[in-house]
């Protein structure tokens, strides 16, 4: 914070920036960015507040409105997210020695003489070459400054990043203060990103939610999305911030419980109207401010006349609703709002999101899911993971018809209830929860549109060692469900070995009719008994383990429940057979050691061949 450097050379080497990488600056998306070794990547612009602002105000020097920077924050929380200016004021309360304003004064007299006697000086050298190259100079740096104008006209994309080691501009050291700084002359922005903000440092909203695809938010603290999705959008229609105020919220909360519904709507559409109604944005103000003032002479009074009825920010979305452009926020595709401190989210909140697709709420205080995701129709994936999720009972009551990818992962789930009311999900992720029994894996399995899990770090993958193959055969029991993926792969050459036939709508039928008829005989096709020929079912933990291959032309049916395996119609004969088996293991176990399964699938693979080679002959 100590260095600054000269606005000029800022300006310069800005320019410079730009045009070396114009095209690809053009270019750049946060979300769509291309891989191929032959395209140019994109460069995205990242600037902080306080260049924002200096590059504001050079922009007058050219005639160009860059937007109001009289709009006041009013209340910024400056301890947990501080603004990128040094307050002079802070500066000198930490000096050691304090000067009284007449010594100051006397300073500041002093200093104007000799300047001027330095002045009047240096003009009597002064010749009329050194104008004239002093004009020059002068029209180069306003050429600069129309072309960064011109270039963030058309910028697609822009990062507002906090950086306290940025270096500041000369003289501006103290600027924006408590105003919000408006990014209006990006004209073209389809994708903002900003990082360590309070979103209301930022004028513009309501321009910006008629053109951005994506929104990223990135630890910029917000009470609630709709701080951001309508009020401040609102509050910059108005040019005065009321809605989004953070300050006396608890005052006007209780003023809120006391006056009567009917007052409140009409008291909402009255302001409303009132606003759009002025002709100049000074009178607009003017309103606005009266109406601040008797907000705040009545929460010292707790009177409850309606004429001084607050309308600050914990009004009813649908009253803010009514007055928002139907485009606000129409073509947003992405929004990210991660790190944010968020702990609900409130209804209605996204209606305005008809059009999104991704949503990322991740990194957060949630505690379950928001019934506002109801109102996003088009939504495919949701992102909610570290947060402090306990279910995803919400499902239940509410219906997001095209969501394919729910990220859940680093939360406290015990179990996944209200994920068999996700007809649409094709991938899940589910890591780093407190999940303890792969059954609940069952819930997904009448889902004929599931593809992928992942399940890593779940207490269960370490108390089942054959949590894999359990869940591998909840999905092959019913006849449409896919063959799926754990933790990004299939099933391996051994756990193969160990999987349940998969389960086909004929054989489906066939077990129904031996249900309800204990006489009916059972007829596999030829596909299902040229498969079932290649099973083994082996099961080491029973006294005595049954071994049944299914044959064609077998009279023997054999079926298969959990891990144990039963057989109809057992003789002596099968009896002495599984236990001479048993004993081969045994004997293989004391030969190979830990290697004897990889043993009796070498002895299980040499027998499959020589039978083939016999059959050949």
């Amino acid at each position: 914070m100590g260095t600054s450097i000269d606005g000029e050379k800022y300006v310069r080497n800005l320019a410079s920036y730009i045009y070396t990488h114009e095209k690809r600056l053009a270019n750049a998306s946060s979300q769509f960015i291309s891989t191929s070794i032959f395209s140019s990547q994109p460069v995205q612009l990242h600037l902080t507040l306080h260049h924002l602002y200096f590059l504001l105000t050079q922009f007058e020097d050219i005639d160009v409105n860059a937007g109001p920077l009289n709009i006041r924050i009013e209340n910024l929380h400056s301890e947990a997210f501080p603004s990128d200016y040094t307050s002079f004021l802070k500066n000198r309360a930490s000096r050691k020695v304090d000067y009284d304003d007449n010594m100051s004064m006397k300073s500041v007299a002093t200093i104007g003489s000799i300047l001027s006697q330095v002045s009047s000086l240096w003009s009597r050298f002064s010749t009329a070459s050194t104008e004239s190259t002093e004009h020059r100079n002068r029209l180069k740096l306003l050429s600069l400054i129309r072309y960064i104008y011109s270039s963030f006209t058309k910028l697609p994309f822009l990062s507002l990043v906090y950086n306290p080691k940025a270096v500041l501009i000369s003289q501006f050291e103290e600027f924006p203060l408590d105003t919000a700084v408006p990014v209006t002359v990006f004209k073209n922005l389809s994708s903002l990103e900003v990082r360590g903000y309070d979103v209301r440092s930022i004028y513009g909203w309501n321009s910006l939610s008629l053109g951005l695809k994506s929104l990223v938010l990135h630890r910029c603290d917000l009470v609630d999305l709709s701080e951001v999705l309508i009020k401040l959008v609102l509050d910059d229609t108005d040019l005065y911030r009321f809605r989004s105020s953070r300050q006396n919220m608890s005052q006007s909360s209780t003023i809120s419980q006391i006056r009567s519904p009917a007052k409140s709507l009409n008291l909402r559409r009255s302001v409303s109207l009132g606003s759009k109604d002025q002709s100049s944005p000074q009178h607009s103000n003017n309103f606005h401010r009266t109406l601040s003032q008797s907000v705040l002479v009545l929460s010292k009074d707790g009177g409850n006349d309606s004429s001084n009825l607050s309308v600050k920010s914990n009004e009813p979305l649908s009253d803010a609703e009514s007055v928002m452009s139907s485009h606000a926020w129409s073509q947003l595709l992405y929004f990210r709002c991660s790190n944010c401190n968020l702990k609900y989210v409130s209804s209605k909140t996204f209606l305005p999101l008809a059009s999104l697709l991704s949503l990322d709420l991740s990194g957060n205080q949630l505690v379950e899911l928001p019934s506002a995701l109801a109102e996003l129709p088009q939504l495919r994936s949701l992102n909610l993971a570290n947060n402090k999720l306990v279910n995803c009972r919400t499902l239940y009551h509410i219906k997001i018809p095209n969501l394919q990818t729910l990220v859940l992962a680093c939360n406290q789930l015990k179990d996944l209830s209200g994920l068999e009311a996700a007809p649409t999900l094709q991938r899940l992720d589910v890591r780093d929860n407190l999940i303890v029994d792969p059954v609940e894996f069952r819930r997904l399995i009448g889902n004929t549109n599931f593809e992928e899990a992942y399940i890593s770090s779940n207490p269960f993958t370490k108390t089942n060692s054959s949590h894999r193959i359990m869940i591998f055969n909840y999905f092959r029991e019913f006849p449409e469900s896919k063959d799926i993926l754990l933790d990004g792969r299939g099933p391996s050459m051994l756990e193969r070995m160990y999987l349940a036939e998969k389960a086909t709508p004929s054989t489906n039928l066939g077990s129904r009719s031996a249900g309800s008829d204990t006489g009916a005989v059972i007829h596999p096709t030829k596909s299902t008994l040229r498969r079932t020929s290649k099973t083994r079912l082996v099961d080491l933990s029973l006294p005595s383990a049954n071994v049944s291959r299914a044959r064609a032309g077998s009279d023997i049916l054999s079926t298969q429940s959990g891990s144990s395996v039963t057989k109809l119609g057992t003789s002596d004969a099968s009896h002495d057979a599984g236990e001479s088996f048993r004993k081969k293991i045994e004997a293989l176990r004391q030969e190979a050691g830990n290697e004897w399964i990889e043993a009796l699938v070498q002895e299980s693979l040499t027998r499959q061949k020589n039978h083939a080679e016999k059959d050949l002959n």
